[in-house]
């Protein structure tokens, strides 16, 4: 037999009772609503934890390929492969994530380049001496050279090695420009800086018998590293003595708004041709004797200092010219180290 649920619910008009209405529900009815209100809230949980678990994965997956990509990316460049590009199809993080890596990989893939460049040049330019040091450094162990060729050939042994040291001190002041560095810039005296210089190259001068003269205002302030700003002179003044016949001139002037610091170097030599006008900052760039290394450290100085630096000819005396500009400020200002 079927069971029934019953509820008698009274009716009337207060206090008085009129009669009683009774409500028949069949038990099994009542199971059935509750077990398909089960289901249904059961089967829309399961529905919502798949759909939930389907777009969880398509959305890793969405963030997970390319961070995937990054790694292999990250790894290709380890190697030194960075022709590889990552894709960039929309403007989310990632993307600007993977245009970054994309510009990394091109100033690495430059500075590489630079690098092996720069090595196969050294190689190139320290094989010569060495060569020429064996060569006669075996004639006069062999007892090929006597008097006068004795003497010549120990003249360019001494030369050579001489010039050997040149090109790995170059290399080492290189190296060290190539380094992050954290740079002291402070106001120094330009005299003072110009002086020390004069004293380092004056011996150079001396030997190829060429007079330098100074004409640098005592109120001449330059701001920036104490020991890049001596070696910049160093070398431009060693390359103007290199070139010149007789004479090298360094002089200076204040700009009118007192920010900059105007500084010249003229040698009475031949002059830049064009190519050299044009080649002159590279590294192992020469048309003489030298390095070819003291323009190009020259250049990596005065960029880190925010300043300029120029080459051209004197059209009415003759010679070459580098013109440096500098920072600076005013003397009142300045607390001169």
């Amino acid at each position: 037999t079927e069971q029934y649920l019953s509820v008698e619910t009274p009716i009337g008009i207060n206090p008085e009772i009129n009669g009683t209405v009774i409500t028949f529900v069949a038990l099994q009815s009542l199971r059935n609503m509750y077990l398909n209100t089960l289901y249904l809230v059961f089967g829309n949980l399961f529905i919502a934890l798949v759909s939930a678990l389907v777009i969880a994965y398509f959305l890793i997956g969405y963030i997970a390929r390319p961070l995937k990509n990054l790694e292999l990316y990250a790894e290709a460049m380890g190697n030194r492969q960075f022709d590889i590009k990552l894709e960039t199809r929309s403007s989310d993080e990632l993307s600007n994530l993977a245009v970054a890596f994309n510009q990394m990989a091109e100033r690495l893939k430059s500075y590489d380049e630079s690098m092996r460049h720069f090595f196969q040049n050294a190689s190139h330019e320290m094989k010569t001496p060495l060569m020429n040091i064996n060569g006669y450094a075996e004639g006069i162990r062999d007892g090929i050279f006597e008097g006068p060729a004795l003497e010549n050939a120990m003249d360019i042994i001494h030369k050579e090695s001489l010039r050997l040291r040149d090109i790995v001190e170059n290399m080492i002041d290189i190296t060290i420009l190539e380094q992050p560095h954290r740079n002291y810039f402070l106001p120094h005296c330009l005299a003072y800086i110009v002086e020390n210089a004069l004293d380092s190259v004056g011996g150079y001068a001396l030997d190829r018998k060429v007079l330098i003269t100074a004409d640098i205002p005592e109120d001449a302030i330059v701001v920036g590293d104490w020991d890049r700003l001596q070696s910049l002179f160093i070398n431009l003044l060693s390359n103007a003595v290199r070139h010149a016949q007789q004479s090298v001139a360094i002089s200076s002037y204040i700009t009118s708004a007192g920010e900059q610091v105007l500084v010249r170097v003229q040698d009475d030599g031949s002059g830049f041709s064009a190519e050299d006008l044009t080649h002159a900052f590279e590294y192992f760039y020469t048309r003489a004797e030298g390095s070819g290394l003291g323009l190009a450290i020259a250049r990596k100085i005065v960029d880190e200092h925010g300043g300029e630096i120029r080459l051209e000819n004197d059209s009415d005396r003759g010679g070459g010219v580098v013109k440096v500009v500098l920072p600076s400020v005013s003397d009142d200002a300045a607390g001169l180290v």
